[in-house]
């Protein structure tokens, strides 16, 4: 004999709500049988068609999409739509794998950061660019639309001949929009958006609070007497990107990374 479960033995075995249930039925995805009592009764064919429903939606399956599965699809047009939600997960791994990556970034560099004033030394991996514009004039956000919100592209102020004769940055000289090779992966576009390639050296890496997103006037004597000390010479070129914010006693504080490339490491004379 087929055995039956009421409408709230269902909902707590599949962790729905029984209106969620007769929504369902609503829609005409699920038809249970009516007793004589007009109570609903489901068998274990329902129970397994609710358990894809489950699965439709989890995947960002419309209802109109599931319906057109369970009555309407031929097997040419299930790979159709398999093809499409494989390419709509692939894209979310994508992204989701870009904003683990910055996350882990913000959690090094304020790690690394600890104190602020010590700067490191990191090796850097190419950075392809998509765009550039000259400073102060800001990137064409109409053309960019699609890549302003990639998590793995950053935005870089390049500052040339700094610093100033006060050891401060100056007004960048352009600004433009990177992604790093090690992000290439979780990038969606083909590598024919890019304008052109820089190969930075190993950097020296520095985080400063700045009361802007930009590293604009912020004095870098810490980074150029570490460098001094530790007979390393630097690149005429400091690149700067915004990483994150926070707020101290009521005051807000962007935290820019400044990016140094190293041109030559001396030799320690022996004392």
């Amino acid at each position: 004999m087929e055995q039956y479960y009421s409408i709230c033995q269902v909902a707590k075995l599949l962790n729905l709500t029984p209106q969620t249930l007769r929504f369902y039925e609503s829609e005409g995805l699920i038809h249970p049988k009516k007793a004589a009592n007009g109570y609903r009764q489901y068998n274990m064919e329902n129970i397994r068609e609710i358990q894809d429903i489950i699965y439709y939606r989890n995947v960002d399956m419309s209802l109109e999409e599931i319906r057109t599965i369970f009555f309407h699809t031929d097997l040419s047009a299930w790979e159709n739509i398999l093809q499409e939600k494989i390419k709509e997960e692939q894209e979310k791994i994508m992204r989701h794998k870009s904003y683990l990556n910055r996350l882990e970034l913000f959690s090094q560099s304020i790690m690394q950061s600890a104190p602020m004033d010590t700067p490191i030394i990191r090796k850097m991996s190419t950075l392809y660019i998509l765009y550039q514009s000259v400073y102060p004039f800001p990137i064409n956000h109409n053309t960019s639309y699609q890549i302003d919100n990639i998590p793995s592209a950053w935005t870089h102020e390049v500052f040339e001949n700094a610093p100033d004769s006060n050891n401060c940055l100056p007004e960048p000289n352009f600004i433009m929009r990177v992604v790093e090779a090690d992000s290439m992966e979780n990038y969606p576009f083909k590598e024919e958006n890019f304008t052109s390639i820089i190969k930075l050296p190993e950097c020296v890496s520095l985080l400063l609070p700045s009361p802007t997103r930009s590293a604009k006037g912020l004095n870098i004597s810490s980074l150029l007497n570490w460098c001094y000390k530790n007979q390393i010479q630097l690149e005429s070129t400091i690149y700067s990107r915004y990483l994150f914010n926070a707020t101290e006693d009521g005051t807000c504080s962007y935290y820019m990374e400044l990016l140094c490339p190293i041109a030559k490491k001396l030799e320690k004379k022996e004392s």
